[in-house]
């Protein structure tokens, strides 16, 4: 009995004395662990995501897993090694293709690079981890079945083990965002403050009393140097989708004429990441996967059927199709042919 109560004791003051240093070194970077100790840890869905259960005969034992659950994911947050001010870059070069997409070096943690005579800008990350700290809340806010904005407990605890290989949104989608964020008192964490100050510096967004406005339409691409080209050039199409109205056009009107099979083929691809209801998520999802087959065949060859990669062929062969439809893909394929632009 005294070893079991010594046991408690010791972990009570080990969760205890952790809890203090994680709250001491949050400080210092500028992100609150507090709201991880109110009424978020009591959340025992998110307790189970951490491996975590209730003693039902040890009530002391369950509120030291309670401290146990919000230092984890304090401890996630400050293993992410983000600094409280990362600067905006000022200076933003100029690329033509997703596969200029730089790799960035040891030395620096990312960059933001410009699709030449497009509003679409790449961020490009060198960890994976900051990647997905920076696109999972954007992601479940604006992509995710159910649409909901995770508070910072939520945020740091989903992230642990998830790994992005890409994200794509509108500058209005960010200000949407960023105003629901400030209606529910969510403290941005440092990428999310960087973003807002980037795209504030790009003169996409201005602040004005208690909320956000947009002021020029773009798209806001991010990859990782583990991201493969086959989502560089993902990411992209969806870039293409947000800016040229004609493209976006296409894609959507595509989604609405699949028959039931070809829609249920297409949900098979999209495997419940995305709200079904949101009709352009779904039109640019459909022309993002499908405009490159290759990729879903080496992605999804143990789901489908021969039949069924015939049916998604010609779903393919019509995506492909909109390319002269796109400013983008025609200026691209002059390029690479030496052929005059065309005025289609």
């Amino acid at each position: 009995m005294m070893q079991l109560f010594l046991g408690f004791f010791l972990s009570f003051v080990y969760a205890e004395t952790l809890r203090e240093k994680t709250l001491s070194e949050l400080n210092k970077s500028h992100v609150s662990a507090e709201d991880y100790l109110q009424e978020n840890s009591r959340n025992e869905a998110i307790m189970r995501s951490l491996g975590l259960r209730r003693s039902q005969s040890m009530p002391d034992q369950y509120q030291i897993e309670q401290r146990a659950a919000a230092v984890q994911a304090a401890q996630t947050q400050l293993q992410l090694e983000m600094g409280p001010n990362i600067p905006i870059q000022k200076e933003i070069r100029e690329i033509r293709s997703a596969s200029e997409i730089p790799e960035i070096p040891e030395n620096r943690s990312f960059e933001i690079v410009k699709f030449a005579n497009q509003d679409i800008y790449q961020y490009v990350f060198r960890k994976k981890t900051d990647d997905t700290i920076f696109d999972l809340r954007l992601y479940r806010f604006i992509e995710a079945p159910g649409q909901q904005m995770l508070n910072d407990y939520q945020l740091y605890s989903s992230a642990k083990g998830l790994d992005a290989l890409g994200s794509d949104y509108t500058v209005s989608d960010i200000v949407r965002f960023l105003n629901v964020a400030h209606e529910k008192k969510i403290k941005l964490n440092p990428w999310e403050i960087q973003l807002v100050e980037q795209l504030t510096y790009l003169k996409l967004i201005q602040k004005k009393a208690d909320h956000f406005v947009m002021i020029k339409e773009a798209a806001i691409l991010s990859v990782h140097n583990e991201s493969p080209l086959d989502t560089k050039e993902h990411e992209l199409n969806h870039g293409i989708y947000f800016t040229d109205p004609n493209y976006k056009a296409r894609c959507d009107s595509l989604f609405d004429t699949l028959n039931e099979n070809e829609k249920k083929l297409i949900f098979v691809i999209f495997n419940d990441f995305y709200e079904k209801g949101d009709r352009s998520l779904m039109g640019r999802e459909l022309c993002a996967h499908l405009r490159n087959l290759p990729a879903v065949k080496k992605n999804f060859s143990t789901l489908f059927t021969d039949s069924d990669f015939a049916v998604l062929k010609g779903i393919s062969n019509k995506v492909k199709s909109f390319d002269s439809s796109s400013v983008y893909y025609r200026e691209k394929l002059r390029s690479e042919t030496k052929l005059p632009l065309s005025n289609q």
